[in-house]
Formats: structure tokens, C-alpha cells, sequence
């Protein structure tokens, strides 16, 4: 049995106008905005529930309305190299299926743990909307072959091309028939792949299969690309305003903790570091990793409703970023080599949710799977 299998996909006709940046990394004024001067954007679909009493329902009937029209195109299933140019760097990897069977026999490697009540949410959600519209991304360990197969297919010309944020973003169909069995070929010699974004989506795919054994095969819908590729990021996520209940019980679960001057930040040695009002701390590591964020992580999800939890952003300068923001609680951290993430994923580990950022980070909208 390969890794991955062909997807059916819808197809944005005009993607330049339609795809989006993670929701939650617009402001409310700048999806205002967006939706005001661009009705294809796919903003317009994910706030087609904001005023409804069944948001969901309300979402799903707005992808039945544009999968009907000639807003999005359906491909036969198959396979499609997807190339992601970007100023630094250039991706290059495989837009497919991993099959849910795949997940449940551990071929898909984690190493994050998840929210049980968003996965419960996200699950719900894509129970009731029926559709996928964000890839999980994946890396792929000795993919020479492929990642040489792949070049071989970006020489032609591509089925789809467009440029979006300074990003210029291609799309091939695999089409012909010999390349095809090649690429099948080596995709049964694939083991194994490690999950780098989209654990909560992976998770909650496998929540909905759960609730519904005796439907048709789910296949969850991923970029796949060779390992060399993925990039580590430090990332910054703030609470604007600190419940005191929270704040009453950090330092005893984050303890051991050691507070430094921010000023010294980008030499530091330790990979996560907080700050509570206008104190900066380091977090103590303990053996190979740091466990106390387990229970840090638990008291935002239990708080969850009464947090303001903004979206992590990238930053080069640590300073910068503390220096940018003065909300009650920030908390910052520095990337983890995919080597250390392969290790954590091997040996079945996991380390606390949201505590890696890698990149590529995919569009929303560029890529419809129904369910």
C-alpha cells in the first residue's frame, strides 16, 4: 500500500482573489476591508456564519454555493506537484492523500500534543461542513528520488500559476502516464512521513471517521515535501488581558523559572521565555525537554474563553518582539532543529501544543477536499 493516494480537488479559477492567509492572522478591520473590496475572497465563505444561528450549516451552504459555480474547478483524482517560490526560498513538494488508515497505523509521525475540546470543535466542524480547506504539511525522510522526479515535472509548464503576498505559487497535474506509475512507483517506498503542520486537523479528521466507521474511505488532504525543506521558526502569541485565576497559578506550574532582562534575549541559550507584564522569564529545561508546559498549556485551554489568545507571529529579534507588544503575558520561543522534532516523533514523545512553528505555511482556499 503507497503512503499517499490521488485526491479529487476543487480548484480556485482565479486564486489571486480567492485564497487566504490563516483567518486568525487578519484583523477584524482587515477582513472588513478584504470582503469590501474583493467579494471572491475566500473570506467571504468563513464569515458566511458570523450572524447565524447555525454557523456551520450556514458555512457549509456558502462551499456548496461556489463549488457550483464558476468560482472553483473539480479535478479527477490525482496527484499535483505544488511549488511555493518565496524571497529566501523555493518548496517543492506533492499535494495528495494520506489515508486514514495510514494515521491509525502510526504512519503519520507527531510530535505535538493537541487540545481535546479544539479537536472536539474542529471535528464538529468538519463533520457538519464536509469539506477540507487546509492542507496539513508533512516531511518525507530520503526523498532524493522523489524530490528528482518532481524537478522533472516542474520543467513544463504549470497547469496553474499566480503570485500572492510576494510569493509566486505553481501547480502541475501529474498527467502523464509514465511519470505517473514512476511517482506511484516510488511513493510505496515511503514508510513514513512526519506530520509539521496541522495537528489538530489530522486529529480531528480521525474524531469524524470515529463518529461515522462505516462511510467511504477519508483521505486527509496534505502537502507532502523532502525534509531538507522544512524551515524552523522562532514564533511570538500574547494574551491581552491575563485572567487573575491564571495568573494566580504560572509560577506554580511553570516552575522552575528565572527571570532576565530582555535587552540579553537573542543570546540566550534557553528556547522559550515568557513575559508577565513587564518581567521577562526563561523557562527551565528538565531532562530532554520542558513538561511544565504541559500544565501552562492546559490552564489556556481551560481559560480559553477568557483569553484574547492572539496568532504567533515570526521574528527574527526576540527583543523586538517583547519590545512591540505590551499586553499582560507574552511568550516567545526559538526553533527546534526538524532533527530534534524527528527525535521527539521517533521515540513517540510529544511537546506541549503550539510549541513549534515550521514553515512552509499553506493558503486557505487554494485546495478544496470534500469529505
Amino acid at each position: 500500500m503507497a503512503l499517499l493516494e490521488p485526491l479529487s480537488l476543487y480548484l480556485p479559477t482565479h486564486p489571486e482573489k480567492t485564497v487566504i492567509k490563516a483567518y486568525n492572522t487578519y484583523s477584524k478591520a482587515e477582513r472588513k476591508r478584504i470582503m469590501t473590496q474583493n467579494p471572491s475572497s475566500f473570506l467571504h465563505i468563513l464569515g458566511a456564519g458570523k450572524n447565524d444561528v447555525e454557523p456551520t450549516l450556514a458555512i457549509r451552504k456558502a462551499y456548496q454555493k461556489v463549488l457550483q459555480s464558476s468560482a472553483y474547478q473539480q479535478y479527477t483524482p490525482g496527484y499535483w506537484v505544488y511549488q511555493i517560490e518565496a524571497p529566501d526560498r523555493t518548496y517543492t513538494g506533492l499535494v495528495a492523500g494520506l489515508p486514514l488508515r495510514a494515521i491509525q497505523q502510526g504512519k503519520l509521525r507527531v510530535h505535538e500534543a493537541t487540545f481535546g475540546v479544539r479537536i472536539a470543535k474542529l471535528g464538529a466542524y468538519l463533520e457538519d461542513v464536509q469539506i477540507q480547506a487546509e492542507p496539513i504539511v508533512a516531511a518525507l525522510s530520503d526523498a532524493e528520488q522523489l524530490q528528482s522526479l518532481m524537478e522533472g515535472i516542474t520543467v513544463g509548464k504549470p497547469t496553474i500559476e499566480f503570485t500572492f503576498n510576494t510569493r509566486t505559487h505553481r501547480l502541475w497535474q501529474v498527467v502523464d502516464v509514465q511519470t505517473y506509475a514512476a511517482l506511484e512507483k516510488e511513493l510505496a517506498t515511503f514508510n513514513h512521513c512526519y506530520l509539521i503542520d496541522g495537528h489538530h486537523r489530522a486529529a480531528a479528521l480521525q474524531y469524524v471517521a470515529s463518529r461515522h466507521p462505516d462511510t467511504k474511505p477519508i483521505h486527509l488532504l496534505g502537502y507532502f515535501l523532502p525534509e531538507a525543506q522544512i524551515k524552523a521558526a522562532s514564533f511570538f502569541w500574547f494574551i491581552r488581558k491575563l485572567p487573575k485565576t491564571f495568573q494566580a497559578t504560572l509560577f506554580e506550574k511553570l516552575g522552575p523559572v528565572a527571570s532576565c532582562d530582555a535587552n540579553t534575549l537573542p543570546n540566550i541559550h534557553y528556547p522559550i521565555v515568557f513575559r508577565l507584564h513587564k518581567q521577562t522569564y526563561t523557562i527551565q529545561k528538565q531532562g530532554e525537554w520542558y513538561p511544565q508546559l504541559c500544565e501552562l498549556y492546559r490552564l489556556l485551554e481551560e481559560a480559553e474563553p477568557q483569553i484574547d489568545f492572539f496568532s504567533r507571529k515570526n521574528k527574527q529579534s526576540l527583543t523586538h518582539s517583547f519590545a512591540k507588544k505590551t499586553p499582560d503575558f507574552s511568550c516567545c520561543y526559538l526553533p527546534l532543529s526538524f532533527a530534534e522534532i524527528q527525535q521527539v516523533a521517533d521515540t513517540h514523545g510529544q511537546v506541549p501544543p503550539k510549541t513549534t512553528y515550521l514553515h512552509p505555511k499553506l493558503l486557505t482556499g487554494q485546495f478544496l477536499s470534500p469529505l
